[in-house]
């Protein structure tokens, strides 16, 4: 994990005063469209608070759907680029066991997107359990390299994780098992 990031007595004031500001949600979509995420307004407005709450215990989750070529893998990308890049993980496809044998605490608090809901199709069990229980616990029969005999190995992967889909109107129904 990430060693802790201590702030100055002046950081941590200039922070308290943006989050306090009235017109943050407006800074936070003129910031979007500086970056090329014009139009939206509500939309961008909502991946970025999706994003930014796998700070908390229990993240947000959210499908964004738009007809092809509609702008919302731009979107959401110009979005989790606002974020410490080290805290996003995107993927075009996720397979089935992908999420299973990850490392421990690399999905802890991160944002997680996939592209278009079918690159996820094999990986929505997985993606379900770590919304609801946070951790994914799996028990493997492998060979262990010294004695050649099988052995029994756990893998524990921990959440929680905040999850960013696309997908189109026609692909709902993948999106809504996850």
């Amino acid at each position: 994990t990430a060693p802790a990031v201590t702030m100055t007595p002046e950081d941590r004031a200039d922070a308290m005063a943006l989050l306090t500001d009235p017109q943050l949600a407006a800074r936070i979509r003129a910031d979007l469209e500086a970056v090329g995420v014009v139009g939206e307004d509500r939309a961008k407005l909502l991946v970025y608070l999706v994003a930014t709450s796998r700070k908390l215990g229990r993240p947000l989750s959210l499908a964004v759907v738009s007809r092809s070529s509609g702008g919302k893998s731009h979107m959401v990308l110009k979005v989790t680029e606002l974020m410490p890049e080290e805290d996003h993980f995107g993927y075009s496809r996720v397979s089935g066991k992908a999420l299973f044998h990850d490392e421990e605490n690399r999905l802890k608090h991160k944002v997680l997107t996939v592209e278009e809901a079918e690159g996820m199709e094999e990986a929505t069990y997985a993606l379900r359990v770590m919304q609801s229980a946070q951790v994914l616990r799996t028990l493997s029969t492998i060979t262990d390299p010294t004695t050649g005999r099988h052995k029994a190995q756990e893998n524990v992967v921990r959440g929680p994780v905040a999850l960013v889909v696309t997908t189109n109107p026609r692909n709902t129904d993948v999106v809504s098992a996850a």
